[in-house]
């Protein structure tokens, strides 16, 4: 679901991955200098054999480095906030797959553990975080990826020598809060939640303008309105954009172990929320209101935003219910249910309001353009990106477990480096029929 935290968040940190069908502009992510939420790393006992007499100090996250771009760093402080929200949704799943809950020794309980009651609460807890590292570490390894991809065509439209104009960045900034359905004070609590700094976020507003520009001169280099006609006109169904729909998405996250008296609270929190809705009352003012914001507890509301329902973007039987809808209202309260184990168990409960609708796009080559420059400008840095691989100009260094200081490069060197370095050819050579296959 897209919470209203997730949509500040949506231009803030979260545009550090490829461009999708639904993006609608290239905001992409830097280096923000913010510490993140850390996992406790256990320490060897006392009589470890591995211990030695005097350890050495565990360096802060924000000290690690895990990826260098040229001069541009990324910590593990930055990694720690890129996968919060996606720690805190796996560690549930992981949870509701293996064990059913978290291994707790009841604190109330006077007689003592037997020995195989001691060894399946271990068992259960090692299994749930070997489980829970397993999946982490994916996680991590995308959100590294994603940063360098950006960081490599940023630096290339530095050396490209695309410049961004004052007025150009101030409606982008704009227009992002706008489309993100965000207004520039949730986007500075969002900024004061993660530590970033507003110089940081504009920071790397100004480095998503350049890309986008730097694609945009490559677009016009090699691909003119003749080609593109063409393209479009041998599968137009690759344009074509159905329904969409802008709903207020209100959900429930259950782990699965709420008692009865718990899951009934629960649903009347859900039913409260239904009937305020059907009052008309602004959702946005509604998911803000405590009752209906804790997402501590996995109680939480997006703004509005648009959905195509049939790409997965919703539960399915949340997609199922609100397909159904018109304009103005509001389902009843659905009950996600997934298997677990071969039993069906409840995993959310949700709400959903449609708050506008739009008719299909793309019948026409000229109603097709949105989607064909999102296709253009996902060609073009999915190019871009290979080209500036093969150059090998551009310094990389990875390792999710920190980079040895004798690797990290030093000024003097980036400066050399950076002098011997030229910008990559933003033209394709006309025998070369990848792009044309790409965009069709």
């Amino acid at each position: 679901m897209k919470t209203r935290l997730h949509l500040a968040v949506l231009i803030l940190v979260a545009f550090g991955g490829r461009l999708s069908a639904q993006d609608p502009v290239l905001i992409l992510e830097d280096k923000p200098q913010i510490q993140g939420k850390t996992r406790a790393r256990p320490t060897p006992a006392a009589g470890d054999a591995t211990s030695t007499a005097v350890a050495a100090p565990t360096p802060r996250p924000e000290e690690v480095m895990v990826a260098i771009v040229n001069s541009r760093v990324l910590t593990r402080a930055d990694i720690q906030i890129r996968v919060t929200d996606q720690f805190d949704r796996l560690q549930a799943e992981v949870l509701s797959r293996v064990g059913g809950v978290v291994a707790t020794i009841d604190p109330s309980r006077t007689a003592p553990l037997a020995p195989e009651e001691i060894l399946e609460e271990a068992l259960v807890t090692q299994e749930q975080q070997t489980a829970l590292d397993r999946v982490m570490k994916i996680e991590e390894e995308s959100a590294l990826m994603a940063w360098v991809e950006h960081s490599l065509l940023a630096e290339e439209a530095r050396r490209q020598g695309v410049v961004v104009e004052e007025r150009e960045f101030r409606e982008r900034l704009a227009g992002a809060e706008k489309e993100s359905e965000v207004t520039a004070a949730d986007v500075d609590r969002v900024l004061s939640h993660v530590r970033m700094s507003r110089a940081d976020y504009e920071s790397s507003v100004y480095d998503a303008l350049r890309i986008e520009k730097m694609i945009d001169r490559f677009i016009a280099l090699n691909y003119d309105e003749k080609y593109l006609r063409d393209a479009y006109e041998k599968n137009p169904a690759l344009y074509y954009e159905p329904a969409k729909s802008l709903i207020a998405h209100f959900a429930i996250t259950l782990t699965g172990t709420e008692t009865r008296d718990r899951t009934r609270d629960l649903r009347n929190v859900a039913r409260d929320l239904r009937a305020r809705l059907l009052k008309n009352e602004d959702p946005d003012i509604l998911f803000k209101l405590p009752e209906f914001d804790r997402p501590e507890e996995g109680i939480l509301g997006g703004v509005p935003g648009w959905y195509h329902f049939h790409e997965g973007e919703l539960p399915p039987q949340v997609a199922a219910a609100a397909i159904k809808l018109k304009k103005g209202e509001t389902t009843d309260v659905i009950i996600q249910q997934s298997r677990v184990d071969g039993e069906v168990v409840p995993t959310s409960m949700h709400v959903v309001k449609i708050m506008d609708q739009r008719e299909p796009a793309g019948l026409t080559f000229e109603s097709a353009q949105p989607a064909i420059r999102r296709a253009l400008l996902e060609i073009g840095r999915t190019r871009l990106l290979q080209q500036i691989r093969d150059a090998r100009t551009h310094r990389v260094i990875t390792n999710l477990s920190g980079i040895p200081g004798r690797l990290v490069p030093s000024p003097e060197d980036l400066m050399m480096r950076e002098k011997k370095a030229n910008p990559i050819s933003l033209y394709i050579p006309r025998d070369n029929p990848e792009p044309a296959q790409a965009v069709q």
